[in-house]
């Protein structure tokens, strides 16, 4: 009988484990960053199940692969996804960049290494709006005719001011919100 009992209690405890951490909070228990990963479990499980940036990627990335695949009045060149943002939880630029590319369509080393070797790692160290559109100006040529950049509402303004090329119908493109 101990046999069965004990089976007992572990398959209720296996059942109870099945959506991660059972047992008291860990401020209960006093615990610290020794329970780090319980708070963060609790914190993860409070979030919403869509990610609002995931969503803008998605539409982004959709929009760029129609215009570049010659949709009428399409744009023609390389489209880059930059949003830096500044303290918010998820994917630092060079993952978000990269994906993008990949969603868009025909993604080149080039483009792979200008994204995570040239542009994300001064993207890191850019603390303000105007250090960012430096950053984004040295790396990309709105001069070209040949680049399109979906940047965050609140960096084209500083874009355009560093350089008048920017402005032209087409080089930046607001970061379009996610459908629904």
């Amino acid at each position: 009988r101990p046999v069965v009992a004990t089976v007992a209690l572990l398959a209720a405890l296996v059942a109870l484990e099945v959506d991660g951490y059972v047992g008291p909070d860990p401020h209960v228990l006093g615990a610290s960053d020794v329970a780090a990963g319980v708070v963060a479990h609790d914190a993860r499980g409070a979030q919403s199940k869509t990610s609002v940036g995931a969503g803008m990627l998605l539409a982004a990335a959709r929009t760029a692969a129609h215009e570049g695949a010659g949709a009428s009045g399409g744009r023609t060149g390389r489209w880059w996804y930059v949003d830096p943002g500044f303290g918010a939880y998820g994917f630092v630029y060079g993952e978000q960049g990269v994906w993008f590319s990949v969603l868009r369509g025909d993604p080149t080393q080039a483009e792979y290494e200008k994204i995570t070797l040239q542009v994300a790692p001064h993207l890191l160290g850019a603390g303000s709006v105007d250090a960012v559109a430096a950053v984004i100006d040295r790396h990309f040529d709105p001069a070209s005719g040949r680049v399109h950049v979906f940047v965050p509402s609140w960096l084209q303004a500083a874009l355009v001011h560093r350089r008048a090329a920017w402005g032209r119908p087409g080089v930046l493109v607001a970061i379009p919100a996610p459908p629904g």
